[in-house]
């Protein structure tokens, strides 16, 4: 079994398992939800929800985001917990060109 297939058959058995699961996070875009994932370590998703609507208020889409530093974004993020690291992370992942690039192309998840 290949990779793809096997990451296939786990994705199935999933559906089967739990047809009724949803993402409590909340995200309109696939570039909300790759920040909400990294925030909601070691913190909850009621807690992530809360906080990115502060984030999103001052960096409203990736353009702005990746303009940040991860001093501006840690002060708002802080409340997840894990501040600096998460911060730096998001940073990071903004700041490389192929994924902004695949993110904006990725409107609807």
């Amino acid at each position: 079994m290949t990779k793809k297939e096997l990451a296939l058959e786990v994705i199935r058995r999933l559906k089967a398992e739990y047809p009724d699961s949803e993402c409590s996070l909340d995200y309109d875009d696939a570039w909300k939800l790759l920040v909400s994932v990294r925030l909601a370590a070691q913190c909850t998703d009621a807690r992530v929800n809360v906080v990115v609507k502060g984030l999103y208020e001052k960096y409203p889409d990736i353009a702005s985001l990746a303009a940040a530093s991860p001093e501006e974004i840690e002060k708002i993020i802080r409340p997840c917990g894990l501040g600096k690291s998460k911060a730096r992370d998001i940073c990071a992942c903004f700041m490389n060109s192929i994924m902004i690039k695949f993110l904006t192309a990725w409107k609807n998840y």
